[in-house]
């Protein structure tokens, strides 16, 4: 049977401060949802429609949770990926994505 002496192996403190979440979290979803839409204009330019789309409909989710222009700003490489797809699907997120940038242009800064 295994013994844990507390002289050695004290148990952590409950008070201990943890860093803020909230911090941390903001600037690495921004990251996400260039990620995304780069792993979407890839999978769009090697000719797989629907993981393309899948992940260009995440990126455009990520970038409007955190509604952050930068964000937005990286949907650019799925916009020129899907340009010119005949497929309904592609031209539909192609469409929300533009429809995306009016509102957020239009939204006060």
């Amino acid at each position: 049977m295994f013994t844990c002496d507390k002289a050695t192996h004290p148990e952590p403190e409950s008070s201990a401060k943890l860093p803020s979440t909230r911090w941390h979290t903001r600037p690495t979803t921004r990251k996400s949802a260039a990620v995304h839409a780069d792993i979407a204009a890839v999978q769009l330019r090697i000719g797989d429609l629907n993981q393309g789309i899948t992940s260009g409909h995440l990126a455009l989710e990520t970038a409007q949770s955190t509604e952050s222009r930068w964000a937005f700003q990286q949907l650019a490489v799925v916009e020129n990926a899907l340009t010119g797809k005949r497929d309904a699907s592609a031209r539909e997120l192609l469409a929300t994505i533009n429809s995306a940038h009016r509102s957020l242009s239009q939204s006060p800064a």
